[in-house]
């Protein structure tokens, strides 16, 4: 039976806007630096204020970065699914940025693969 995360990556409307126009693959060890964490409109059109992620280290720091968004996904994420985790969590321009470490993950490969076709 796989181990199942139940936290995951916010996604968000604005989530997808450049993201990996300012990350750098490392091919050597698999981390993707620079990489937005959330935006700051929700897919439901809310905006959130960067206030939201005062505390931007305990919300991600070391939270696993999962392939395939779903509506079931909501209710947990298997291991089959893991693409990476986040290290380096930050704030700037408003909102969370962060390295995804890939290394050892199951679908590093895809991971890497998305990053650099963007």
């Amino acid at each position: 039976m796989s181990q199942v995360f139940t936290e995951t990556i916010t996604e968000s409307q604005d989530f997808n806007l450049g993201w990996s126009a300012e990350s750098q693959i490392e091919e050597t060890t698999g981390i993707i630096k620079n990489v937005p964490l959330c935006g700051n409109v929700s897919k439901n059109g809310y905006k959130i204020p960067s206030t939201a992620f005062r505390d931007v280290k305990a919300l991600y720091e070391g939270k696993p970065v999962c392939i395939n968004h779903s509506a079931q996904a909501v209710k947990g994420r298997g291991l089959e699914e893991l693409a990476g985790f986040v290290r380096n969590a930050r704030m700037h321009e408003g909102r969370p940025w962060g390295d995804i470490h890939t290394e050892g993950c199951a679908k590093r490969a895809l991971l890497l693969d998305a990053a650099k076709a963007h």
